[in-house]
């Protein structure tokens, strides 16, 4: 069985270099590169993590809204139970611990709302 010549035709799937990312914060686009997932990528204007463009101005990683206002995250520190997932998933390094429970830093925090997936618990909304 020829394993090249099936990843050749996967490549019209979605599965190949082909396509964009996207920032979900300033929307800018860079280049998809095949084996490097938007995810992983960072935004050169902003530093928050890509997502995936589906063509239609949506990201697929993130459903993303309109980002005239600012929002930021909130923690119910009465569900945190301290795992420190939310500050390894914060692009912008803008949470940290402050007796044993996440605190947003506001200053610092752009919105992206990139924690609130990493919480075990729905802690931060």
């Amino acid at each position: 069985m020829n394993f090249r010549g099936n990843r050749r035709q996967n490549n019209g799937m979605g599965l190949g270099s082909g396509g964009t990312c996207i920032c979900p914060i300033c929307h800018t686009t860079i280049p998809h590169r095949q084996g490097s997932p938007c995810y992983q990528e960072v935004c050169p204007n902003c530093g928050a993590k890509m997502s995936r463009s589906t063509g239609s101005g949506q990201t697929s990683n993130y459903s993303s809204s309109s980002t005239s206002t600012k929002r930021i995250a909130k923690i119910d520190i009465d569900t945190c139970i301290g795992c420190r997932k939310c500050i390894s998933a914060c692009p912008f390094g803008a949470i940290e611990m402050v007796n044993g429970k996440a605190h947003i830093i506001a200053d610092k925090c752009r919105g992206c709302m990139v924690c609130t997936s990493s919480c075990p618990v729905q802690a931060i909304s």
